[in-house]
């Protein structure tokens, strides 16, 4: 009964029990459709609740090839935000593209925080090229994404990224806001 089972998930998810999850969700048959992504859906759900990031993740790559798995945005980006979380933001980065592949939805929030991730670090080749992923998922880059970007020019030796900025700035189909401006004018300084 899929719906015993639901609702078992469920209280799995309000006591954390990811052991007592994993135990009823593996002794189930391989249930195609609709429902199946239902209770890989509660899985991963317990998975996220518990932190265990990199077992709900195996459960999402090997829900019908993760595609379908009826995850929610916030489920995707609280599975982004554990795995940033243990510190490897490659990982994080493989993740987003594996989604973006699999039409998986994220949210940009989950693209800035590793890229904040990134310029904190200094990591100006990483920076760019998540933009460029960010890019090929369908997000273009906004005022969050050129603030962030703003923090790797601290010196005149990362100056050469201020123009690629500016330029995604223009490109932007929003209106520049004060904060924005004066962090371009600060970098300009």
């Amino acid at each position: 009964d899929v719906s015993a089972v639901l609702n078992k998930m469920r209280t799995y998810v309000q006591t954390k029990d990811l052991k007592g999850a994993v135990v009823t969700f593996e002794a189930l048959p391989q249930v195609p459709g609709r429902i199946g992504a239902q209770l890989t859906n509660a899985m991963i759900q317990v998975c996220i609740e518990c932190g265990d990031w990199k077992l709900a993740k195996s459960y999402l790559m090997k829900s019908e090839g993760g595609n379908n798995s009826g995850l929610s945005m916030a489920q995707t980006t609280d599975l982004v935000k554990g795995i940033q979380a243990l510190g490897d933001n490659g990982a994080v980065e493989q993740l987003l593209r594996e989604f973006a592949g699999q039409g998986i939805q994220v949210s940009q929030v989950s693209y800035h925080g590793l890229l904040h991730a990134y310029a904190v670090a200094g990591n100006r080749a990483a920076a760019w090229r998540l933009v460029a992923d960010m890019r090929c998922a369908g997000f273009l880059p906004n005022a969050v994404t050129c603030s962030i970007l703003l923090k790797l020019v601290t010196s005149q030796l990362q100056a050469a990224d201020l123009p690629r900025i500016i330029r995604l700035v223009d490109e932007m189909e929003t209106d520049v806001d004060d904060v924005l401006l004066c962090s371009i004018m600060e970098a300009c300084l």
